[in-house]
């Protein structure tokens, strides 16, 4: 009987020990971010934001254009300023396009209104007189020295809102006096409109 006692109590033990195995508490499913963490321990949980756009500063737009600026002194727009304003109209192309009147008459110097004709500013290019060497000079475009454009002289004869500016071709000797003028005269008028001086015709 003791034989048969034996193997009895080795299964009692088998079955005591497999109940106990059962009821132990699993062990914990491994969660792959909380492995990953754990396999990298000097890794930080936030993500880092990503390097700011530098913002956009003035210098790096487009730089506006800047035009020339036609303006004239004060004085040269009043009355009693003609010459001043005559003198930066034939030195600067930008004061000329500036006071040129929108559209300028064309006419015969000896009879101003026979056969006049208006011709627009943009298609205007017929302002002869220049300045070389502090002398009046006509500016001939078939001549390219500027030094070989013919001498003029001129009588500037300002009259209260009106200013006409004779030329006519011109020799003169070594000390500058008038020798003789060279053909037909020919006259510029400029006008007081909005606020100064405009070339309103061409007479010939």
């Amino acid at each position: 009987m003791k034989l048969q006692l034996v193997p009895y109590a080795l299964l009692l033990c088998m079955l005591s020990a497999c109940d106990s195995a059962s009821h132990a508490p699993a062990a914990p499913k491994g969660d792959p971010v909380s492995a990953a963490t754990a396999a990298a321990p000097g890794a930080s949980d936030t993500v880092a934001p990503p390097a700011p756009t530098p913002p956009v500063t003035d210098s790096a737009a487009p730089a506006a254009t800047v035009l020339p600026d036609p303006s004239l002194p004060e004085s040269a727009c009043k009355p009693e300023g003609f010459r001043e304003f005559f003198e930066a109209y034939v030195d600067s192309a930008s004061v000329r396009n500036a006071y040129t009147w929108a559209d300028v008459r064309i006419g015969r110097y000896a009879a101003p209104q026979q056969d006049a004709r208006s011709v627009a500013k943009a298609g205007y290019r017929d302002f002869r007189i220049g300045a070389v060497d502090y002398q009046w000079v006509y500016l001939d475009p078939a001549i390219k020295e500027p030094g070989d454009y013919p001498r003029l002289d001129i009588d500037i004869k300002p009259k209260d809102k009106t200013a006409q500016v004779e030329y006519v071709k011109a020799e003169f000797d070594a000390d500058d006096n008038l020798v003789r003028t060279v053909g037909d005269r020919g006259a510029y008028v400029f006008e007081l409109r909005d606020k100064c001086w405009y070339l309103t015709q061409d007479l010939r």
